[in-house]
C-alpha cells in the first residue's frame, strides 16, 4: 500500500523534530495493536476459560453464555477471586505462543533510530520489549519499562531517579504480565490509574501519535481531553465523535484511519519513509499540517513535490525492505537457537518469520514486471537443459521435468489469483535441478537470479 499523503506528512513532521533535536512525538499504543499482533482480547480469553462446563456453570446461566456483557462480567468475578499467581498462569497460557509481529519489529527500528523516546501503552504483553531485544536494544541501558499499578512501591520508581536514565521509556498503564501485575477489570484499571493521574497527565502532555486506541480506559479518555498538544489519531475505525469533539476543544486532531490506520500498514509505511527514503526526496520547507478549506474530509498541506510518493515509492522497494528486515530477524533467531534445545517462544518466532518471508516473497513475485522476468528466467533454464538433452549431455527426462516446472508457473500466472505455493515449489525444484547440473549446462547468474524469487523455498543452497 502506497503511503498516503497524511502518513507522508506525519513522517515529515517526525523527521523535522529529529533533525532539529526537538522533543519527539509521544507514541501511544492502544488495544488494537495487541489485537493486530494476535494477542487474544479479554472476551476471547473469557470464552475459552468458560469452555470448561464445570467452571461455566459456577458463573453463568445457560442463557447468558451467548451474552457478551454477561460473559465479561462473569470473567471479572472470576479474576477477582483469583490470586496473583493464578491469574498470571492463566493469562500466560494465552500470551506465551504469540510471536512478535512485523509492525513491532518496524517500530523497534524506529525507536533505535531515535524517532521516539516515550511510548505509553495500555497493553500488558511484552511483545514490544521482545521487539526491542531483537533490534539490539538492552533493557535498563537503552530503554526502561515503567509500570503503573496499585502498589505503593513500583519496581521502576527507584530507577527513574538515576542520573543515567535510559533514553527511551515505555510506560505501561494497565500493568505488565511479565511482572505478574495486570489491571484487567474496569475497577482495577481505575484503581491503578487514579493515584497516578498527575503523573500520567504530565507524561501525555505534548504532541502525540495515538495508534490503535479503542477507548479502553475511561480515565485516559478524560485526561487526554485535559492536556494540550497536537494529536495524530491512527485507527482502523473512525474515532468516536463524542470524545473527538471533547479532544478538539484542547488539541489539534489529525486523522489517519481506514486501512492505512491498521498498525501493520501504518508502522510499515512509517518505517519505510523514515528509514529507507532517500534524503534528497524530502524537499521544501517543513510546515505544520493544516486543513484545506473546501475539500471533503481532512486533507493535509505539505511543501513537497506533488509527485513525491510516485518519485520515491515503489511496491517493490517497500516489499524488498520488509523482506530484508524479516530475513535479518530470522537469521538472528536461528543463530541464538540452542542446538537440540526446545524454546517455545523462539520456535514460534522462527515459524512466524518464515511465514512472513513466504508472504512477502509471494507479493514480490506477483508484481507484474517480476512475473514477466520470472517466466523468462524459468524459460532460460528450461531451454538450456533442453539443448543439453539434445546433445546427449543430460537425461531427456531431466528436460521433461524442467519443462513441467516452467509450464506449472506459466499456468498459474494465467489465473487471476496464482497459487504462490505452486510457484515457489516450481522455482525451488528448478533451481535445485539447475544447480546439480552445473554451470556447464545453466549459467550460474541465471540460477542465482531465479533463486532470488523464492529464497525461502530454495534455502541457502547457493
Amino acid at each position: 500500500m502506497r503511503p498516503s499523503e497524511k502518513t507522508t506528512e506525519l513522517a515529515r513532521q517526525i523527521l523535522a523534530r529529529h533533525e532539529r533535536q526537538q522533543r519527539p512525538y509521544i507514541l501511544f499504543l492502544g488495544q488494537a495493536c495487541a489485537e493486530a499482533a494476535g494477542v487474544p482480547n479479554k472476551y476471547e480469553i473469557a470464552r475459552q476459560v468458560f469452555s470448561d462446563p464445570d467452571l461455566s456453570r459456577s458463573y453463568l446461566q445457560d442463557e447468558e453464555r451467548a451474552d457478551r456483557a454477561a460473559v465479561l462480567q462473569a470473567f471479572d468475578e472470576l479474576l477477582e477471586e483469583m490470586t496473583t499467581g493464578q491469574r498470571y498462569r492463566m493469562l500466560q497460557s494465552f500470551y506465551a505462543s504469540v510471536p512478535v509481529p512485523s509492525f513491532y519489529q518496524d517500530l523497534a527500528l524506529l525507536v533505535k533510530a531515535g524517532f521516539f523516546e516515550l511510548i505509553v501503552t495500555t497493553n500488558i504483553d511484552n511483545l514490544l520489549e521482545q521487539a526491542f531485544s531483537g533490534a539490539g536494544l538492552i533493557a535498563d541501558r537503552d530503554y526502561l519499562v515503567q509500570v503503573l499499578g496499585s502498589q505503593e512501591e513500583l519496581p521502576w520508581r527507584s530507577k527513574i531517579t538515576q542520573e543515567s536514565e535510559p533514553p527511551v521509556r515505555v510506560i505501561k498503564l494497565h500493568g505488565d504480565l511479565a511482572l505478574k501485575q495486570a489491571a484487567i477489570t474496569r475497577e482495577e484499571i481505575d484503581e491503578a490509574l487514579e493515584p497516578q493521574r498527575f503523573f500520567i497527565k504530565g507524561q501525555i502532555s505534548g504532541d502525540m501519535i495515538m495508534v490503535g486506541y479503542q477507548l479502553e480506559s475511561e480515565p485516559l479518555n478524560q485526561w487526554l481531553s485535559w492536556v494540550p498538544g497536537d494529536l495524530w489519531w491512527v485507527s482502523l475505525e473512525t474515532p468516536d465523535e463524542g470524545l473527538l469533539h471533547i479532544l478538539e476543544e484542547r488539541r489539534s486532531v489529525y486523522h489517519i484511519h481506514g486501512e492505512e490506520g491498521r498498525p501493520d500498514a501504518f508502522f510499515g509505511q512509517l518505517a519505510w519513509l523514515l528509514l529507507h527514503t532517500p534524503a534528497d526526496a524530502w524537499s521544501g520547507e517543513l510546515v505544520a499540517p493544516t486543513e484545506q478549506p473546501g475539500m471533503e474530509g481532512e486533507e493535509l498541506r505539505r511543501e513537497l513535490s506533488p509527485n513525491l510518493n510516485d518519485a520515491i515509492y515503489t511496491d517493490e522497494s517497500f516489499l524488498t525492505a520488509q523482506l530484508r528486515r524479516t530475513q535479518s530477524v530470522l537469521q538472528a533467531l536461528e543463530q541464538v537457537k540452542a542446538p537440540g534445545g526446545e524454546n517455545l517462544q523462539v520456535e514460534t518466532q522462527i515459524e512466524y518469520q518464515r511465514r512472513q518471508m513466504a508472504l512477502l516473497e509471494a507479493q514480490l513475485r506477483d508484481l507484474e514486471p517480476n512475473r514477466e522476468r520470472l517466466l523468462k528466467l524459468m524459460n532460460q533454464v528450461r531451454t538450456a537443459i533442453q539443448r543439453a538433452a539434445k546433445n546427449s549431455l543430460v537425461d531427456p527426462n531431466v528436460a521433461v521435468y524442467a519443462r513441467k516446472q516452467w509450464s506449472a508457473v506459466q499456468s498459474e500466472y494465467r489465473r487471476e489469483t496464482p497459487n504462490q505455493s505452486i510457484v515457489a515449489a516450481a522455482i525451488g525444484a528448478t533451481v535445485v535441478l539447475a544447480e546439480q547440473l552445473g554451470e556447464q549446462i545453466v549459467e550460474r547468474g541465471v540460477v542465482q537470479e531465479l533463486a532470488s524469487y523464492a529464497p525461502s523455498a530454495v534455502g541457502r543452497r547457493l
